[in-house]
C-alpha cells in the first residue's frame, strides 16, 4: 500500500536508500538526515524485473519527488554483476534525473547493516541466500550466490522446495500431509501448475517455508529444518571457511531470522552472532 509523504512537497535535496531481494524491496526516503518516508513494494531484481512494471512503483511512491533526488544507493540481489547494475541504473535515470547511483549488492548491504565498520562474515538467508566475507568497507570473498537453478542452499526457496517435494512425493507423515494440504487448500496438481506457471517460481517455493516455522515443534519438521541447513554449512560454508578465525558473524533476512535457533548450534559461545531481520533499518547510506 502506499504510504503518504507527510506535510507538504519538500524542498532541498533528498536521498533514496534501498535494500532488494527478490521477494520485497524496502525503501526509505531521507530530507536533511530526517526520514521522510518508509515503503515496501515487490523485489528489484534486475533478472525478474518488467521495466514497465517498475517505472510504474517508482512514478507512484517516489514521483512527487523525483527531480529533488539528490542520490540513490540501492542494494540489491541480482546486482553484483555489471550487467544487472546496468539495468537497475538505466530504469532509475527514467525516473530520477538529477541523482547520482550508487548500485550494489545486497550483500554489501547486509554487511553495513549489521555490522558496520566491522570485519566478519555475513550471510543472507532469505528467498535465496548468498554468505561472503566482509573487511568492513568491501566484500572480498562471496559464498554461493548462483541463484536459484544451482545454488540457493540455505535459503526459502530451498525449504520450501523441500516440503513441497516431500509432499508431492508423499514422504510427509499423515499427519502433516493432511495439515499442508488444509493449509494451501490444493491439490499437488493444482500446486504443481502453479509453480510451473509461476512468474517467479522461487518466490512460490520460498512461500512455503511459513509452513515450517509454523509446526517447527513437530518432530518432522524439525528433522527437515536440521537437514536443510546442514546441507547449508556443510556443503557451502563450513567446507570453505575455518571459523575459528572469525570473530563475528551476521545473518540477515526472514529465514535466518525466524530460524536462528537452528543456526546457533553451528557457533562456538567465542563467536559473536547477529541477526538482523530487514537491513534497511540500519542503512543510512
Amino acid at each position: 500500500m502506499q504510504e503518504q509523504f507527510e506535510g507538504q512537497r519538500p524542498e532541498g535535496l533528498v536521498k533514496i536508500v534501498a535494500d532488494s531481494g527478490s521477494t520485497k524491496t524496502a525503501w526509505k526516503v531521507y530530507k536533511s538526515g530526517l526520514l521522510m518516508k518508509s515503503v515496501e513494494t515487490i523485489g528489484f531484481n534486475p533478472y525478474f524485473l518488467n521495466d514497465r512494471v517498475a517505472l510504474d512503483i517508482l512514478e507512484r511512491e517516489f514521483g512527487e519527488v523525483s527531480d529533488q533526488v539528490s542520490k540513490i544507493s540501492f542494494y540489491g540481489a541480482g546486482c553484483g554483476r555489471t550487467a544487472g547494475k546496468i539495468i537497475i541504473k538505466e530504469i532509475f535515470s527514467k525516473v530520477f534525473k538529477n541523482a547520482d547511483f550508487l548500485i550494489d549488492t545486497d550483500l554489501l548491504g547486509a554487511a553495513k547493516a549489521s555490522l558496520g565498520d566491522e570485519s566478519g562474515f555475513v550471510c543472507i538467508l532469505g528467498t535465496g541466500s548468498v554468505a561472503g566475507l566482509y573487511d568492513g568497507k568491501k566484500i572480498f570473498k562471496t559464498f554461493g550466490g548462483l541463484g536459484y537453478l544451482l545454488g540457493d542452499e540455505g535459503s526459502g526457496m530451498a525449504l520450501g522446495r523441500r516440503l513441497f517435494k516431500a509432499y508431492l512425493e508423499g514422504s510427509m507423515p499423515a499427519h502433516i500431509s493432511n495439515l499442508f494440504r488444509q493449509t494451501y487448500d490444493k491439490d499437488g496438481t493444482s500446486m504443481l501448475d502453479e509453480l510451473y506457471g509461476a512468474d517467479r517460481p522461487n518466490r512460490y517455493l520460498a512461500s512455503f517455508a511459513r509452513f515450517a516455522y509454523a509446526n517447527k515443534s513437530d518432530d518432522w519438521i524439525k528433522a527437515q529444518l536440521e537437514k536443510h541447513f546442514s546441507d547449508f554449512f556443510n556443503s557451502v560454508i563450513f567446507s570453505q571457511i575455518d571459523f575459528t578465525l572469525i570473530d563475528r558473524a551476521a545473518f540477515v533476512g526472514s529465514i535466518a531470522y525466524f530460524f536462528q535457533a537452528f543456526i546457533d548450534g553451528y557457533f562456538s559461545s567465542e563467536t559473536d552472532l547477529i541477526f538482523v531481520e530487514k537491513p534497511i533499518s540500519s542503512l543510512l547510506d
